[in-house]
Order: C-alpha cells, then structure tokens, then sequence
C-alpha cells in the first residue's frame, strides 16, 4: 500500500471509530435520562398545564476524541505488568489467556491484542484467543476486515462454541456484501451454541434484509416458542407482518409486545409497541382504537406532544372537531419549537370550521418554523 493510499485508509478508520464511539457516548446519556426519569415515582400535578424543562446536556465531540484518544498504546512488557497474574496452577497460555480477557473487558483493546497474539504463539488451538482478538481488533478499529476475518474463521475451524464468534463473523460477512455466508455462519453457531437466542434474532434480521420475510418469521416463531412473553421479538415480528401486509397479526403481536413488556430493560417496549400499533390503526382508519390505546399512552406521559397530535389527528378523522382542537393546542403548547405539525392540523381545523383567519395565521407560523428540526433530538 503506497503512502497516499494509507493516509487515507488511517484517515476513513479515525473518522469511523470517533463517529461509533460518538454515538455510543450519546445513547449512554439517553438511556442514563432513561433510568432517572423511570425511578422518579412522583406522578405531575395534574393542576400545572405545563411540565419544567430543562435544556439536555450533549456530548461534544471534544470529549469523545479525549475519550478515544486517551487509551494508550502499550507495550507487551507493560500490559503483561498490568493484566498477567501467574498461576502454577494453570499452564502458561491459560494465564495469557484469562490476561487478554481483563485487558479487553476493561477496554484496553490494544493490550489484549498482544496478550492474545502471545496466548496463540503458547498454544495456536485457543479458539477463544481468535476470538478476544478479533473482537479487540474490531472495537478497536486495528486491522483490516481481512484479519478479522482469518481470525474468526480460524477460531470456528478449531470447534469455538461462542456465540459471540458467529455473531461478529456474520456481521463482518455481511458488512463485504456476503449475506449468504452470514446466515450460513449463523446458522452453524446456532446448532452449536449453549444459548443460540441471539444468533437468532441476529440471523432474522437478516433474512429481513434479504428480502427472505417468511425465514424471519420462521427464526421469531422459534424464539417465541421458547419464551411465549419474549416482548421485544413480539414487536420485532410485528413490524415484520406489517411490511408484509398482515397487518391484524402485526396489531395483535403489537398489543403482546405490550402487555408482556416487564419493564427491567432500560428501553421500555411498551410505548414504543403501542406508538407502533396506533400508527398502524390510523392508517387502517380505525381511529376509535388509535385513541383508545393513546388515551392508555397519555395517562403515563400527559405532556407528550407527539402523542397528543397522534391523537388529535385521530380525532378530527374522526371529526371531533373539538377535541381535535384541544390536543393541538397542548401540543403546541409544550413544545412549540417542534409544533409545525401541529400548527398545519390545527389549521385544517380552523379552515373547516370556517375560521380562516385563525387557518392562515397558524400556516404562516408553521412556515416560520419550517426551518427548525422535526422531530425532537433523542438526547
């Protein structure tokens, strides 16, 4: 490779790992936001029409370069210093081995590529060295997909029973435009794995982006025959039987995504099922049921403005006009940098009513907003 050439390539990989690590920082701070708000078991006064807000607290990406660029690169001396502990109990390689795992969990990813490399010079048939390596390699953003590749398809050839090798060789298959090897990699893991539910829902995904739906369907039918409350894969195969035009079977897998939704995972299922559901009923023009699962929505989140325009809408198919013009108005009442949606139905509203003054007023404003973003930023 000529000097110009790897200039770029070095240039293209500091840009890919700043903009994952970036990324990554930001949904830590989403789902930190997350977690506080749920423990807070103080409901609103319903008397107070409008909730305080405080401004969200971004990442920059100053702190994530720091946070990336701080990890040092270390020498083998130093990171056998910092990660080896050595057993007479335990053969040589299997104390470079259970190193390499400390230095990766504790995200030293380049000190547990060179305990690995030293763990497969003591003894080439630790499948699970491959493996750490190549995950290090990949977190890290150090060689190229083909040595990643060589890696996991060594620590396959030598009968690895991870599931974490087909998982990352499947995406990495899937990455050079080889999805086919992909669900063949998967497919072996999950014959061997001890806990093949990932791969699964892995391997679903992937037959979706094929274009193989029925093969999804199969891979989710599965997993919902071990776990009938599986929540998340209920919405999952939802989503899936409303691209494929099934929609009351992907109505019925939204309301079990729901109520089966037990609430430990950081990100709830159950509104994200039920905003699912309703924007399905609202196209199928069953708007009575639209407002009745949001009115459910609205009884935990009263100042969600997104949901009350969902509702509004509903409501002036409806041609409740009155209620429309109610949850409009709180719409734009709570979130009026966001609101042009709702000031352009609002003014549908006034220009059946006959109020065109009040119709061309609010137009104009949703113009003036136009520039803004339309849709709330998730951090």
């Amino acid at each position: 490779m000529n000097s110009s050439n790897l200039s770029k390539t070095t240039e293209i990989k500091t840009k890919e790992i700043k903009t994952r690590l970036f990324i990554c920082l930001v949904l830590v701070a989403c789902l930190t936001t997350c977690l506080t708000s749920c423990g807070q078991e103080d409901r609103p006064d319903k008397s107070v029409k409008k909730k305080e807000k405080k401004p969200a607290r971004l990442i920059s990406q100053d702190s994530a370069d720091k946070f990336l660029f701080d990890n040092p690169k270390r020498t083998l001396k130093e990171a056998k210093k910092l990660y080896l502990k050595p057993s007479p109990k335990r053969d040589k390689w299997q104390d470079y081995r259970r190193a390499t795992k400390k230095a990766y969990f504790a995200d030293d990813y380049n000190s547990a590529i060179l305990l690995a490399t030293e763990t497969i010079q003591l003894n080439p048939n630790c499948a699970e060295a491959y493996t750490l390596r190549a995950k290090a390699r990949y977190d890290s953003l150090e060689g190229d997909d083909k040595t990643l590749l060589a890696d996991l398809e060594k620590a396959i050839e030598l009968g690895t029973t991870s599931d974490d090798t087909y998982n990352l060789i499947s995406r990495m298959y899937d990455k050079i435009g080889k999805p086919e090897k992909a669900v063949a990699a998967l497919t072996k893991g999950i014959s061997l794995t001890e806990d093949p539910k990932h791969l699964y829902r892995v391997r679903a995904g992937l037959y979706c982006s094929m274009g193989q739906n029925e093969k999804a369907v199969e891979d989710y039918n599965h997993l919902l025959k071990v776990n009938p409350r599986y929540s998340r894969i209920y919405a999952h195969r939802g989503q899936l039987y409303e691209g494929m035009g099934k929609n009351e079977e992907a109505l019925e897998d939204y309301r079990k995504a729901a109520l089966y939704d037990n609430g430990k995972a950081a990100v709830r299922v159950t509104p994200i099922a039920l905003n699912l559901r309703i924007d399905l009923l609202k196209k199928m023009g069953r708007h009575k049921e639209a407002i009745r699962d949001l009115n459910e929505l609205l009884k935990a989140n009263p100042y969600e403005d997104e949901l009350l325009r969902k509702r509004g809408d509903s409501y002036a198919a409806l041609k409740k006009y009155k209620e429309a013009l109610n949850d409009f108005n709180k719409a734009i009442e709570y979130e009026p940098d966001y609101a042009r949606t709702a000031y352009e139905s609002r003014s549908k509203i006034y220009k059946i009513l006959g109020k065109d003054e009040l119709a061309a007023k609010d137009m104009q404003t949703a113009k003036r907003i136009k520039t803004t973003p339309a849709e709330k930023p998730i951090y």
